[in-house]
């Protein structure tokens, strides 16, 4: 072993503080007997130890059903079962000797080991066989589960869909209190609330709207703050404020005599001064003698210092300094300094009144917002339930009441002490306040005289970097005590298994300054390095002696032949920077896929091998081009990556046409893309044509001239799919659209190998987007194109989550920094690393909640004026996001195994280019690379850029052939089975939609409408209306179902209550309670015999789903038809 390395690892494990051997840690860490806390680095191995310790368990004869392991990602809980199984598998096929060492290597006693042999072999097929599956959950899956078991009594959310994405309901509740704003008059409390935030914190519906959305987003903080006292969290502010909150701090001034002396101090030397420096001081002596007032004081301060707040400067005259020296005492140059710091306290005392004047202001956006945001979260809310849906933060605060209702929380514990045993909770630094309490208050309220159960947790303080997800590290050194008092053992692991010597050598020199980093060692002996290359400046890099000729042939490049001839700015010299790195790595540097000095196992670098980091995505174009130009395959993490790629906006743009066949510019959208493949002459041929609309150019092309094939083909399936896309739901005409079309195959032949996954990925996840959107209500195109474009970061508008940037796929992979939490790679580059400016919001809401309390303890709203009493809290939250900086620095370097590259962008504002404290900044020991070695780097890949594209052909190509059907013309049979179709849905739609509003009568009879309010209620036409009517009518008069319609008769009654089966959504019309029998009623136009079967076997899944709800209960199902019959 290195001696470096030797020396080093004596602090590398620890245990309770005492340095310890890494056996003596596996074997206290994975020890079931034990409760322990793990604070692990980057790449020591947190789920290794995670899945042995389940191991440990398991061969202590534990069931599966008394394991509890909980993460924060579905991603993280596959893989930790997917290791544990794979372990299983490996101890089940293994030899004696295999499974002696495996076991010894994860803390086995040598006593032990042969006991063990036979259980462990055995234990996979005990868990296969016998479907013992364990609960690995997010803490949502696990709230959600904890739903499930909840007491009756308690007011349950059980029925509701959990649903991810809220942008579409966010947007229905902020267009409805918009609409409730117009219509109320001017006194109104939601009138004024608006006109009070307009007025104190801008115009801009943008900022009114960010502070609304984030009002929902920290919803839970304010249910629980204000639970007991509507008024709590303006209380609280108002204390914090004291008397300014009703005085304004400015008119103090006036009556301060010790400050009036000190400026009458300043007026006096003043007036010794320069002509400014006396008029000056006569302002100031002028303001001073006359009544307290707002201008006065603004007035007063203009004297100090500027509208930036920027100190006036006092010439020091001659007659001036003799005035100092003889006023202070001192020499010349003392007595300047002397009145210097006199000038500038007054003026930071005047500030400070300044700053406290605003409180009044602050207390008054408060309260409008509090006001207005309850009213906006009361619409959002019943939105929700109206759809049957909740959302995390439901889920969140309904646990939380659960745990917090001392009438409750008992029958729930009993529950969870009986199921559990063995707790495991991983990447415990990401844990949420409102989580821990919950987690908290189950540990503190087990019975003493019971076993408690066994704890582990695992985290990396250092790690954490969702603080807008409401995560707090602090939890992780709560944990820490509380479970010393329960002694439990805290453990430390400052040894990684992923970066080579020489990275570990510079992180323990870049994070120094880190206040909660320990130094680092590494079992790694494999060769690394570190490269800071030379910041990009705007005469900085030339690419020279490149073929671009042979560039612009290149598969992978489709940037404007321009690229080169277009004034660059300094990231996209950095991207091209980058890119000549990478081919110049690809040729010469080698993968050592080993912990070793052994160069035997070494290999070529590919380009899987190679992360890219961005801090945010602003310059992504920027850096995608350029590896583009160069011919370097590259998946990215965009933002809003699913609706911005480029199949999904071809797919876009044919259902706006569909839904508007006069857009021209749509349909050569669609014409031009690999939808319809058509030729740029095609495109040509319809420009040059003289009809108004480019779909009337292509129907008149398509009767005239049979022999443009591609335009035959495309306009057949238009017309088909105009035909029914006003009939069926979006998913629906998606689905046929790619059937029909061969779209997929039509994008894998004109889409690089490399990206064609992604491109799939993306295609399926638009149409599972649709499904989703479409679950809740049926919405027609024009609406679901309208949701699209409304879409944002907060809303399902992501490639896929998983897939989206495939390991798997050969190409190098674009990561912003939160995104590559958990990864690692061989080769990683850190981009535009010279800056230090962290996202500030200048408004916001400030919620305090620490650690050991119950509930927030603070919360707030700010704008551009924050004024002084939260400066203690602003202070607080400045100093986490600084070190939530030091965190995502962390991560982004320790994702690197063997080489880390930093590059950044000069500042033109520095001399030297360099930002103080930026991530370039901070990086010690690490090589710099000179321009002249930079150059030869560049000139090798002009070299290679030339001799890999100039053997690349056209004819390397992957063609895959498409079979074309024969153009065949829509028969007019298929249109009239559409519209008989259409007819029947449209009948159904009505009974169901009528049936289901009527029910919503608590007396009886039931009162059935008119037909003509019927059609304006239901928007349908008066036929439809007297069907819908009839059919009603003819049902609400069966003796035999009033029982199922009227109050009187039953306890309760559900209408479109939705359940999942196997992750798949189903909604019952109506569910209907009583004493001693839930009935699960379905309404249906007719029912055919040809039908009866497969409904009836749909039914009985829905009733197994119920009984887990009414387990006393005798579930029942039937359905009623429109002729008033009821079938069981």
């Amino acid at each position: 072993m290195n001696k470096k390395i030797q020396k080093l690892s004596e602090a590398s494990y620890e245990i309770n503080g005492i340095s310890s051997e890494i056996q003596s840690f596996i074997n206290i860490s994975c020890n079931p007997k034990y409760s322990v806390i793990v604070e692990a680095c980057a790449g020591s191995g947190k789920t290794w130890l995670l899945v042995n310790r389940i191991l440990h368990i398991l061969l202590n004869g534990a069931e599966t059903s008394e394991i509890l392991a909980i993460t924060f990602t579905n991603k993280a809980a596959k893989e930790i079962l997917k290791r544990l199984m794979n372990l299983l598998k490996e101890l089940s096929l293994s030899s004696d000797e295999k499974i002696s060492i495996l076991l010894y290597e994860r803390g086995i006693s040598e006593k032990k080991i042969l006991k063990f042999i036979p259980l462990a072999r055995n234990l996979y097929q005990k868990l296969i066989i016998k479907n013992q599956n364990l609960s690995i959950y997010t803490f949502h899956g696990w709230f959600a589960y904890l739903m499930q078991i909840t007491p009756l009594f308690f007011k349950s959310i059980r029925g509701y869909k959990l649903i991810e994405f809220t942008g579409k309901i966010m947007e229905d509740a902020y267009n409805q209190l918009i609409t409730l704003v117009s219509k109320s008059k001017d006194e109104s409390i939601i009138k004024k609330s608006l006109i009070i935030l307009y007025d104190l914190v801008g115009t801009s519906n943008e900022n009114i709207r960010k502070l609304l959305n984030i009002f929902i987003d920290k919803r839970v903080e304010w249910w629980i703050l204000s639970r007991n006292n509507k008024n709590n969290a303006i209380e609280i502010l108002r204390k914090l404020m004291g008397k300014d909150s009703k005085l304004d701090a400015r008119f103090s001034l006036w009556k301060n005599s010790s400050k009036i002396s000190d400026i009458n101090v300043i007026v006096h030397l003043l007036k010794k001064g320069s002509l400014i420096n006396k008029k000056r001081a006569l302002i100031i002596e002028k303001i001073l003698l006359s009544n307290p007032s707002a201008n006065n004081f603004s007035i007063l301060t203009n004297q100090f210092f500027d509208k930036n707040g920027k100190l006036r400067s006092n010439l020091k005259t001659k007659d001036l300094k003799n005035e100092l020296v003889r006023y202070f005492k001192s020499d010349e140059l003392l007595s300047v300094n002397k009145f210097d710091i006199k000038f500038k306290k007054i003026a930071e005392y005047l500030k400070e009144l300044l700053k406290r004047s605003k409180e009044s202001s602050i207390l008054l956006i408060n309260k409008a917002l509090f006001k207005l945001g309850n009213i906006y979260l009361n619409i959002y809310q019943k939105i929700k339930f109206k759809k049957r849906v909740i959302d995390f933060s439901d889920l969140e605060w309904k646990i939380y009441c659960l745990f917090t209702d001392n009438n409750h929380v008992i029958y729930l514990q009993n529950r969870l002490n009986t199921l559990y045993k063995y707790i495991l909770l991983d990447e415990f630094q990401d844990t949420s306040p409102l989580q821990w309490i919950i987690i908290k208050s189950w540990i503190e309220k087990y019975n003493i005289k019971k076993i408690k159960p066994s704890i582990f947790i695992v985290g990396d303080p250092k790690q954490s970097i969702y603080r807008f997800r409401h995560a707090d590290p602090r939890i992780f050194t709560a944990a820490c005590k509380l479970l010393k008092k329960r002694n439990a053992f805290v453990l430390r692991a400052n040894r990684t298994w992923r970066n080579s010597i020489d990275l570990i050598n510079v992180f323990n020199l870049s994070f120094k300054k880190n206040p909660i980093y320990t130094k680092q060692t590494t079992c790694c002996k494999n060769i690394g390095n570190v490269w800071r290359l030379p910041l990009v400046t705007n005469t900085f890099f030339f690419e020279k002696n490149i073929n671009k000729n042979i560039l612009k042939n290149n598969i992978y490049n489709n940037s404007p032949d321009n690229f080169y001839e277009e004034e660059d700015d300094f990231h996209k010299k950095e991207g091209k920077m980058i890119a000549q790195i990478l081919l110049y790595l690809k040729k010469n540097f080698s993968i050592n896929n080993t912990k070793s000095y052994n160069t035997k196992n070494n290999r070529n670098l590919i380009w899987s091998d190679v992360i890219i980091l961005i801090r945010k995505r602003t310059h992504l174009l920027s850096y995608e081009s350029a590896l583009r130009y160069f011919g370097i395959p590259f998946i990215s993490d965009k933002r809003n990556g699913l609706l911005e790629s480029l199949e999904i906006t071809d797919l876009i743009a044919l259902l706006k046409f569909l839904n508007i066949p006069s857009d021209s510019l749509s349909l050569a959208h669609v014409l031009k893309s690999p939808i319809s493949g058509s030729s740029d002459e095609d495109l040509i041929i319809l420009a040059k044509r003289s009809e108004k609309t480019w779909w009337k150019r292509l129907q008149a092309i398509c009767k005239d001239n049979i022999e443009l094939f591609s335009l035959k083909r495309i306009y057949n399936l238009l017309k088909k799919w105009l035909a029914i896309s006003l009939n069926l739901p979006v998913c629906n005409l998606l689905d046929i659209i790619l059937y029909e079309g061969k779209i997929i195959k039509r994008y894998i032949q004109y889409t690089a190998e490399f990206k064609r996954n992604q491109v799939i990925g993306n295609i399926y996840k638009f149409l599972e987007l649709s499904f989703k959107l479409n679950l809740n209500n049926y919405i027609t195109l024009s609406k679901f194109i309208d949701i699209l474009s409304n879409l944002d970061d907060k809303v399902e508008n992501n490639s896929p989550s998983e897939e989206k940037v495939n390991a798997y796929v050969n190409a190098v992979r674009i990561l912003t920094v939160h995104s590559a939490k958990g990864l690692e790679a061989p080769v990683v580059i850190i981009l535009d690393a010279n800056h230090s400016k962290q996202n500030s919001d200048k408004i916001g809401i400030l919620c305090n909640w620490p650690q050991n309390k119950l509930k927030p303890e603070h919360f707030s709203v700010y704008s551009h004026e924050k004024g002084m009493a939260r400066n203690i809290l602003f202070k607080r939250e400045k100093k986490f996001k600084e070190q939530e900086d030091w965190n995502l620095y962390y991560v982004a370097l320790t994702r690197a195994k063997q080489l880390l590259i930093i590059s950044g962008v000069r500042d033109k504002n520095k001399t030297n280019g360099l930002i103080l404290n930026s991530w370039y900044e901070r990086l010690k020991g690490a090589t710099d690379l000179s321009i002249n070695f930079l150059e030869n780097i560049i000139n090798n890949s002009s070299k290679l850029i030339n001799l890999y594209n100039s053997n690349f052909k056209e004819s390397n190509k992957i063609i895959f052939s498409l079979f074309e059907s024969p153009c065949l013309e829509l028969k007019n049979k298929s249109i009239i089975n559409i519209a008989h179709d259409k007819i029947n849905i449209d009948k159904g739609i009505i009974f169901h939609n009528l049936l289901e509003r009527l029910c919503l009568q608590k007396k009886w009879p039931i009162i059935v409408p008119t037909i003509d309010f019927i059609s304006r209620w239901l928007k349908c036409s008066l036929s439809l209306a007297k069907i819908g009517q009839e059919y009603v009518i003819k049902v609400l008069s069966q003796s035999h179902l009033r029982r199922f319609f009227d109050a009187s008769k039953y306890l309760k009654a559900y209408n479109e209550m939705e359940i999942v089966i196997n992750n798949i959504t189903f909604r019952l019309d109506r569910v209907v309670e009583f004493n001693d029998e839930i009935w699960i009623i379905e309404y249906k136009l007719n029912l055919f015999k040809s039908e009866e079967k497969i409904y009836r076997i749909q039914l009985k899944k829905y009733r197994n789903s119920l009984k887990t709800i009414w387990m006393k209960k005798k579930i029942r199902v039937a359905f009623i038809t429109s002729d008033g019959n009821l079938l069981e």
